[in-house]
Parts: structure tokens; C-alpha cells; sequence
């Protein structure tokens, strides 16, 4: 997974397959990889903030701006 941000974008939380939990922080520009073996949770300060490129295909946008999302990869495990 692949993210960029085009907006400022608060606090931004992941935890890939279970057991690797990171936070951090992302401004306007900033672009982040994370890779995972089964899931990854991915909770977005400011979902509309966020563009996301999946397995080599750009994502709809996750929300609105300054919403609070959290997104579950692959997409077919959200609840």
C-alpha cells in the first residue's frame, strides 16, 4: 500500500498483520509505503487528506477532509 498526502494530515496509526503497530505523522507532499503479509488496519487523521495506491491501483478517495476513517486491507476483510 501506498500513500500520499495532499493534505495536512494529523496523527496516522497502522498495524500490519496483527503485530506491527506504528504511528506517525504526515504533511502535505509526504508519501509512505507500508507492506503487510495478511491485514493492515489503517486509521487516517484526515481521510480526504490521503490519496491511496493498492496492489498498483490508485483507491477512491477514503473520505471526506478532516474526517476520521479507519480502512482495512486487503478490502474484502472489512467488517
Amino acid at each position: 500500500l501506498r500513500a500520499t498526502a495532499i493534505e495536512e494530515v494529523t496523527t496516522t496509526h497502522s498495524n500490519a498483520d496483527n503485530t506491527d503497530t506504528r504511528q506517525f505523522s504526515l504533511r502535505k507532499g509526504d508519501t509512505f509505503a507500508l507492506t503487510f503479509t495478511k491485514s493492515l488496519e489503517l486509521k487516517l487523521g484526515n481521510a480526504g487528506g490521503v490519496r491511496i495506491r493498492y496492489n498498483g491501483e490508485d483507491m477512491p478517495a477514503p473520505g471526506q477532509s478532516g474526517q476520521v476513517r479507519t480502512l482495512t486491507f486487503p478490502p474484502s476483510a472489512r467488517q
